[in-house]
């Protein structure tokens, strides 16, 4: 079984831990990918310790199957803000005392700051600052309360980057050594160059084309790759079109449709929708160019995903995504569509380029792992 592949015991007395696992959890974002590898590869090292997960009844398959000390409590959440602030501000901390938990770990943003254990809070993003119009009005009063409270009343907090790092300790005065980075990793059993053409081609997609992936919010700068694109077909002629992978939260997706009519190119691109993982990766393996022109990522996992692909990279400079690009891609400024079309062209054209980056990114990838996230987290835990 996987679980026993690898075990840590560092206490004779267990500890009981319970995690939430009550944020939104779309098949096609981050939250997810990082949720369930997390606990995934816990349920790999550490047989000893005693888990309680609390989780909506709707998301009860997305863990698989657990060792015998991962115990899930289901609770009633559809999702709604009001909801989910009962639960974890007064239903949660009421599990906490009755179940002896001693540890409470929350991995999306929001600790209980009623509970009397000990915590740790993970801060994964801080984007109700930067657009806060991207998120709906009781989520952004949830998060302006609750977020800064959560960070102070946590024992240690965690984050995706440097970058996250010095944006928490900033904001919330709170020193840096309170906050330790967890990088990401990234599932390379899963990741890998596969082709699969006639999958690709039920989602209307062939060769050769140019790759984009992410939730259509306005921060990913859908409408920047989409100017790029144009400057592509009409200065470079390139044959390529341009697929854009992900779902649309915000109904932006239209506004994208006609801009990119207006630039007269829609027929050249392709908007998927949402894409499982299993089916994303072919989507990556026969990209020629993948482009993530975010204006903020506190991390950025679709770069590690393409990296794992094989395909090379055009980033954006913003945030966390230099640090997290390392040498293993093109970095540019994301506003800037001539140096981004210019960019893409040469790694479309100039072959020693392409297998320079791509030769990079191979060895990048190496230094993220999920195995290595999980280990961490149980020392964590084991120190508080």
């Amino acid at each position: 079984m996987f679980w026993s592949e690898k075990l840590i015991q560092i206490r004779q007395k267990p500890m009981y831990i319970g995690i939430n696992c009550l944020g939104r959890i779309s098949l096609d974002t981050g939250g997810r990918t990082y949720l369930v590898n997390e606990i995934r590869n816990l349920a790999r090292i550490d047989v000893q310790n005693k888990y309680y997960l609390f989780i909506s009844a709707k998301k009860e398959d997305i863990f698989g199957t657990l060792p015998p000390n991962f115990h899930k409590i289901f609770l009633r959440f559809s999702g709604n803000s009001i909801l989910r602030a009962v639960i974890e501000q007064l239903i949660l901390p009421f599990y906490i005392s009755k179940l002896d938990i001693g540890i409470f770990y929350a991995p999306s943003n929001f600790d209980t700051v009623l509970s009397k254990s000990k915590s740790i809070v993970a801060i994964r993003s801080l984007l109700f600052y930067h657009f806060p119009y991207s998120i709906p009005l009781p989520q952004r009063i949830y998060r302006s309360i609750f977020v800064p409270l959560s960070v102070k009343r946590a024992s240690k907090v965690v984050t995706v980057s440097k970058w996250m790092k010095k944006e928490i300790c900033q904001r919330y005065g709170i020193p840096l050594h309170k906050v330790e980075v967890i990088y990401h990793g990234v599932d390379a059993s899963l990741f890998t160059m596969q082709r699969n053409m006639n999958l690709l081609k039920e989602y209307g997609v062939q060769k050769p084309y140019l790759l984009m992936v992410g939730v259509l919010w306005e921060y990913k700068n859908v409408d920047k790759v989409i100017e790029a694109f144009k400057i592509l077909k009409k200065k470079y002629k390139v044959k390529h079109r341009l697929v854009i992978v992900g779902r649309d939260y915000d109904g932006n997706r239209l506004e994208y449709e006609e801009r990119a009519e207006r630039l007269g190119i829609l027929n050249e691109i392709i908007f998927t929708g949402p894409v499982s993982p299993h089916d994303l990766r072919y989507f990556y393996s026969a990209a020629d160019v993948f482009v993530f022109p975010s204006k903020i990522e506190s991390f950025g996992l679709p770069l590690l995903e393409a990296m794992a692909c094989q395909v090379p990279v055009v980033a954006s400079n913003k945030a966390a995504i230099p640090e997290i690009v390392g040498d293993a891609g093109v970095v540019i400024n994301p506003d800037d569509t001539a140096t981004m079309a210019r960019a893409i062209y040469e790694l479309i054209n100039n072959s020693s380029l392409r297998e320079d980056v791509v030769r990079r990114g191979k060895q990048r990838i190496k230094q993220f792992n999920w195995l290595k996230v999980a280990e961490k987290l149980h020392k964590a835990f084991s120190q508080l």
